[in-house]
């Protein structure tokens, strides 16, 4: 039975870790056009202010702790599960890491910002 978590959790939890079957691969720059790319601008503007800004798990933590009635059963954050291993997942390529990104990273924390009140 796989472990589930919910997404009130999420960031109190360690992700699930999936093998690559190809063994450990070194990741390189592919091609000129990655190479001579710009950075996202995000990474330029997020610079950490203040220490809890340095663990993105813990400012994770200390947002979802925040939002109002976080503790009620009712509250879709305990209502919506984060599955911790699927036996179908494995990363043969970029796009299942995207998928895993999607799945582990993006979704609990586009729900969790939905949560904040006025920030969707």
């Amino acid at each position: 039975m796989t472990q589930a978590v919910p997404l009130s959790q999420a960031f109190a939890t360690e992700l699930p870790t999936y093998s690559n079957p190809h063994g450990q691969v070194k990741a390189s720059i592919s091609g000129d056009s990655t190479r001579n790319a710009d950075p996202p601008y995000f990474s330029i503007a997020a610079q950490p202010v203040h220490a809890v800004h340095q663990d993105w798990a813990a400012l994770g933590r200390a947002t979802v702790a925040n939002i109002p009635n976080i503790n009620a059963p009712a509250h879709p954050l305990n209502q919506e599960f984060l599955y911790l291993s699927e036996d179908a997942t494995y990363h043969n390529s970029e796009g299942d890491i995207v998928c895993s990104a999607a799945k582990y990273l993006l979704h609990p924390v586009n729900q969790a910002l939905c949560s904040v009140p006025d920030c969707c």
